[in-house]
């Protein structure tokens, strides 16, 4: 590993609150309006926790893979609550805890529901991100079905 790669790699491990083993380690660098972090890392933006789980494990996350967090918190960069997997696994996941993560908390199903019956009826993608504390891309792959079809 070069000097940069090192030092790059330190700060980004510096930016994250280590716990206990079991523990949560959540983010503390920059975040997206998704809720969850980024790391800026050979050239781009990156997401916090598919980086802990590679800088742990040495592998890279597939071409249709996710990066999965067995706990659902999407700020945690914990490698042993992370895991790749396919998006089927991921939405799964959500599902059986009942939650959807966002930057002001969780959407339910309840919501899910009315974001989709708003959209049908001429909600904008970004107002309705703005209210629930979501992504607008979140928002538009809820509304294609690309996560969380109901």
């Amino acid at each position: 590993m070069s000097e940069t790669v090192a030092v790059r790699v330190t700060l980004f491990w510096a930016s994250v609150q280590h716990g206990k083993p079991d523990e949560c380690w959540p983010w503390l660098g920059y975040l997206e309006k998704d809720g969850y972090g980024q790391f800026f890392w050979e050239g781009r933006m990156r997401p916090a926790h598919e980086l802990a789980l590679t800088f742990t494990t040495g592998e890279t996350r597939a071409q249709g893979l996710d990066t999965c967090h067995s706990c659902n918190n999407p700020l945690c960069c914990n490698p042993g609550h992370l895991r790749f997997d396919t998006r089927a696994s991921n939405v799964a996941d959500a599902r059986a805890a009942g939650t959807i993560f966002g930057r002001t908390g969780k959407l339910s199903e309840t919501d899910l529901a009315t974001i989709r019956t708003r959209l049908a009826h001429g909600a904008r993608q970004q107002d309705l991100a703005d209210q629930y504390g979501v992504s607008n891309s979140l928002i538009s792959m809820i509304k294609t079905g690309r996560r969380h079809a109901a």
